[in-house]
């Protein structure tokens, strides 16, 4: 075989292999785009479901002929600002959810820019999420104290840490938007789950 043949050959060989490289990635895009698109779907129906069953048990508190405890006011109140908050920071990462999200671009660098400074240092924004969790925790753990009844589920949403480790950093620091939103909407269930049961307590006792 001569010199310009083999290296013809091998050209040919180098081709199919790239092209059944791209294959196999659009492959896997497209499954990525299939499992992120089945968990968007799930999240949403998780979150209308439970959203629908708070709705009801508000209206029932609302016009129950008992007055409402002020701690589950301040709870109800402080719940509705974090989720608003939620929802500002989802919209930033992903402003038209994940249906036309593309996948194939991690957005790194973006994720990082909504939490972050240059320096390192939370952002503006950041800083506001974590003032309204820490004042959602706190009033979380006063509300368990006073209906030991709703302390049935996890209250503290700031639990994936190492020791010895900024929470924010640990959770989204370095990640691609896809994940700081779908930690998110986690979030947003966890919260929403939570009114569930506080509501239902309330209005059992």
């Amino acid at each position: 075989m001569s010199k310009k043949v083999f290296l013809v050959t091998v050209l040919i060989v180098s081709l199919l292999l790239i092209g059944l490289m791209l294959l196999v990635a659009d492959a896997r895009s497209t499954n990525v785009l299939e499992r992120f698109s089945t968990i968007e779907e799930k999240f949403i129906e998780a979150n209308e479901s439970v959203a629908a069953k708070v709705d009801s048990l508000q209206k029932q508190l609302e016009t129950s002929t008992e007055a409402i405890p002020e701690i589950v006011l301040q709870f109800n109140a402080k719940a509705d600002e974090l989720l608003a908050n939620i929802l500002l920071i989802k919209k930033e990462l992903i402003p038209n959810g994940l249906t036309d999200y593309n996948y194939e671009d991690p957005e790194i660098a973006k994720n990082n820019v909504v939490f972050f400074l240059e320096n390192g240092q939370h952002s503006e924004k950041a800083s506001q999420f974590l003032a309204k969790i820490e004042a959602y925790e706190n009033i979380v753990a006063i509300i368990h104290l006073e209906f030991p009844k709703t302390n049935t589920q996890k209250f503290k949403l700031r639990t994936d840490i190492r020791e010895n480790e900024d929470w924010l950093s640990y959770n989204f620091k370095g990640f691609p938007v896809i994940a700081s939103y779908v930690k998110l909407t986690t979030m947003e269930n966890d919260i929403k789950n939570k009114k569930e049961i506080i509501f239902n307590a309330v209005l059992k006792d």
